[in-house]
């Protein structure tokens, strides 16, 4: 699915070495280019979820501003188990390991947190979506730790992966937030954003 060409001529900065956000911008036809905020993602503990991962988002877009005369696109992405713990990316396969045996019956909370900025303007926000996931067996936790889909991902959680996707029962909300993107609110905002 492309977007409409009055919006497709604004080019925008990725502050983000993700993958998975670069290819969602591909797919909906976006111009864009990718320059990596360097900042230490903190979490502020008196902050909610959501507003730690638009805050982050902010951070990143802000970062990498003074580099850019272009509008910036940060963003980051928290998931958070059903007991509230917060979940960033696995530091090992062992690590992974006890993040995919919680989601076990379970259901996740994955907040994207993102922030659109220029010279001009600034509008940042944050979009939630559910994971439902099946009963499932060890041998399924092998399967997704053997597949790496859970390298470099928040909460271990590569939805669009093969290995991933056969222990989802159903997901509520934006699929592509929890790849990484809120694409449809990103896009809404951008419309009126000034070159």
């Amino acid at each position: 699915m492309r977007l409409a060409a009055n919006l497709l001529y604004k080019e925008i900065v990725l502050a983000s070495t993700s993958p998975q956000r670069s290819a969602i911008l591909k797919e909906y036809g976006f111009r864009f280019s990718v320059c990596p905020a360097n900042i230490e993602e903190q979490l502020e503990q008196d902050l909610s979820p959501e507003k730690n991962a638009e805050n982050l988002a902010i951070q990143k877009a802000q970062a990498i501003l003074p580099q850019h005369g272009k509008i910036i696109l940060g963003a980051d992405t928290i998931v958070v188990t059903k007991k509230g713990e917060i979940l960033g990316k696995a530091r090992d396969k062992e690590h992974a390991r006890e993040m995919i045996l919680q989601k076990c019956g379970s259901v996740e909370k994955v907040i994207t947190g993102f922030c659109l900025i220029s010279d001009e303007k600034e509008v940042s926000g944050y979009e939630v979506s559910e994971v439902h996931y099946t009963d499932f067996s060890d041998e399924k936790v092998n399967e997704i730790l053997e597949s790496d889909e859970w390298v470099g991902v928040a909460g271990a959680l590569r939805i669009e992966g093969e290995k991933m996707n056969s222990i989802i029962k159903k997901i509520t909300g934006d699929y592509q937030n929890i790849i990484g993107l809120p694409i449809g609110r990103i896009s809404h905002i951008l419309r009126d954003f000034p070159v």
